[in-house]
């Protein structure tokens, strides 16, 4: 597997200035601080670390009843920053 899922204990800012519990990417080392793709974490943060290639960035839509009706509600999600290179992601709506 040539990826990582990686947690973290708080929330952090990555490169696209939205705030992320978790990363997807290549991991490399360099102690204290661990590299997940274009974002460093400090090695004190991790909570996990899973080997994968695959994760789900979707939000989920679950539905809220109210009044008797279902109400469609979008999640918001695991909050995962993607970090692999952009030739490596895949093309939205494909």
């Amino acid at each position: 597997m040539k990826y990582v899922l990686l947690t973290t204990k708080d929330w952090f800012f990555a490169p696209d200035g939205q705030q992320y519990k978790a990363v997807f990417g290549e991991i490399s080392t360099e102690d204290p601080l661990l590299q997940v793709g274009n974002t460093t974490i400090p090695a004190s943060q991790v909570v996990t670390i899973i080997k994968t290639d695959h994760v789900n960035f979707r939000n989920e839509v679950r539905g809220v009843e109210f009044e008797g009706k279902i109400i469609p509600n979008e999640t918001e999600g695991t909050r995962i920053y993607d970090a692999r290179p952009d030739d490596e992601k895949p093309v939205k709506g494909k």
